[in-house]
């Protein structure tokens, strides 16, 4: 007789578990994957088949947290196996899965760059414009997309680089004040950066359709500390924008009233965004970009 200790009931809960991680988005869970597992009708027989299908979504969880397999849980191969110890097994592991859903190995994910714009025209001082931007726009599926392309581990990334400066005290404090940024990254909660700068607990879950500035990176060099380069971002619906600008904000008019009396930034400038992207056990398109402004 067919071993009935996972009663339909039992399996259900399970099964309602792991799809809560893994399939369609509900705020800041679900990575918007297709589910394997279904319920089973409440007077059906657990099988090998129900098991075997709740296993493949757990591991696939799993396996992109950690980069291994689970060593709990196990395919089965007759009915017989399905045991109260195979049950608490699975019972025991969702609570992790969910604590660590946003979690992702580094060997799921995939780099890749969105967009780069170059300014090679001088700019700031005496010569205008005294800001520049490059503006994105990250255009996903549907907005359950975009949601399980940051509930997955899903990452945005700015770098910037500066070649070429002239030797002048604000081209070079340019080059130094991009240089130290490191990488600049937005995730589900909050913007980090591996150099210097001040990030904010600003991620995906907390923008609304008003640009909020997620970074700002004050100016370096003598007397150029009022110059600064900030992040902003916004979203709506399968939307996602980013505006970074770059401000000559030293203080002072020339007497021809043409701008702040000091030198211009000479030098190419280059402003990149990337991505980090689940695409391995869990797979979330990239995002269609459109460039809304160059640095030029």
């Amino acid at each position: 007789m067919t071993n009935p200790i996972i009663s339909p009931y039992r399996y259900n809960v399970l099964q309602s578990q792991i799809k809560n991680i893994l399939g369609e988005p509900n705020g800041n869970v679900g990575y918007d994957q297709n589910v394997v597992s279904q319920t089973v009708a409440s007077r059906a027989i657990v099988t090998t088949t129900h098991m075997n299908n709740l296993y493949t979504d757990y591991s696939k969880v799993y396996q992109h947290q950690t980069g291994a397999a689970p060593a709990t849980i196990a395919q089965v191969t007759t009915d017989n196996e399905i045991t109260e110890v195979l049950y608490a097994a699975y019972e025991a592991l969702y609570p992790v899965l969910f604590a660590n859903r946003f979690d992702v190995d580094v060997s799921e994910l995939e780099n890749s760059v969105l967009d780069e714009s170059t300014r090679t025209t001088q700019w700031g001082g005496n010569a205008l414009p005294q800001s520049i931007t490059h503006e994105v726009k990250l255009t996903f599926a549907d907005s359950y997309a975009k949601q399980g392309f940051f509930n997955a581990g899903g990452e945005i990334l700015f770098s910037f680089d500066m070649t070429g400066a002239s030797a002048t005290d604000k081209s070079q404090g340019w080059s130094s004040m991009l240089t130290n940024i490191g990488t600049v990254t937005f995730d589900y909660t909050q913007t980090t950066a591996s150099g210097s700068g001040v990030g904010s607990a600003i991620g995906l879950h907390d923008l609304n359709n008003t640009y909020q500035q997620i970074y700002v990176k004050a100016g370096e060099g003598v007397a150029y500390t009022d110059n600064d380069l900030s992040i902003q971002a916004k979203t709506s619906g399968a939307e996602l924008h980013f505006l970074i600008t770059l401000s000559d904000d030293a203080v002072g008019t020339d007497p021809g009233g043409f701008g702040p009396s000091d030198e211009p930034v000479v030098g190419t400038i280059t402003s990149t965004v990337g991505m980090n992207r689940s695409n391995n056990q869990v797979v979330n398109a990239a995002p269609v970009v459109l460039t809304v402004s160059e640095l030029e």
